[in-house]
């Protein structure tokens, strides 16, 4: 759910925030974020857009928007899982192709180059974008899965999994082979939880109409609708 346009800044709203703000469930600024919010979703921003204008993560703009929630008119169930994208600096044209792709339908994402919000601590953007989102797309490639970050990045997806009950929320996407037939980390159980996935192949994927057709497969998992 999120914070809808259709929020009225009334007398009772505003004392429910500060009453909020005063338990420190909103962090500094409390009323004011909350104005921030609503005025940037009648603007027909996203989430993520949201969350950069508030300067909050997007896990706390779902939290307002549940403590509004007996504020606000019914909101529909987004049609698509919310993503980010993991990779490795060589793969970025890559990564940019399918961020593109995926917005275009409709998707929520977090692609670093497009969604990070300048003067945030490295370490606490990407921790907080593996963390907030639904599913983790983790691009892997010989150019990726050498990278500390990239590897930091995947610990904290199954570490959030073991967390949350064994959810599955990490969608590995192959550029190449190297994952299947030579990635020897450290960790051997991180090879395993990886190669233990039905991944998304791209492998083959040199024009846009193959791009498509895994593409496709990536939108069918991240469909929330059913039946």
């Amino acid at each position: 759910m999120y914070i809808s346009a259709a929020v009225k800044w009334t007398p009772e709203v505003e004392k429910h925030l500060r009453d909020l703000a005063d338990q420190g469930a909103l962090g500094t600024g409390g009323a004011e974020l909350i104005g921030q919010i609503i005025g940037a979703r009648a603007a027909g921003k996203t989430p993520a857009d949201v969350a950069q204008k508030a300067n909050l993560s997007l896990r706390t703009v779902r939290q307002l928007d549940s403590e509004l929630g007996g504020q606000k008119a019914p909101h529909a169930r987004p049609k698509f899982a919310s993503v980010f994208i993991s990779y490795g600096g060589p793969d970025e044209m890559f990564a940019r192709k399918l961020y593109t792709a995926l917005r275009d339908e409709g998707v929520e994402v977090f692609f670093f180059p497009e969604s990070a919000t300048p003067g945030q601590r490295l370490h606490r953007t990407m921790s907080d974008a593996v963390h907030n989102y639904d599913r983790i797309l983790f691009i892997c490639s010989r150019a990726s899965l050498v990278r500390p970050g990239v590897l930091n990045e995947l610990e904290q997806v199954l570490a959030r999994e073991a967390r949350e009950g064994g959810t599955e929320l990490l969608m590995p996407v192959l550029i190449d082979d190297f994952v299947l037939r030579e990635w020897s980390p450290e960790r051997a159980d991180l090879a395993r939880q990886v190669r233990d996935r039905v991944a998304a192949d791209f492998r083959s994927a040199s024009s846009d109409v193959e791009f498509r057709k895994p593409l496709e497969r990536v939108l069918g998992a991240l469909s929330n609708e059913t039946g």
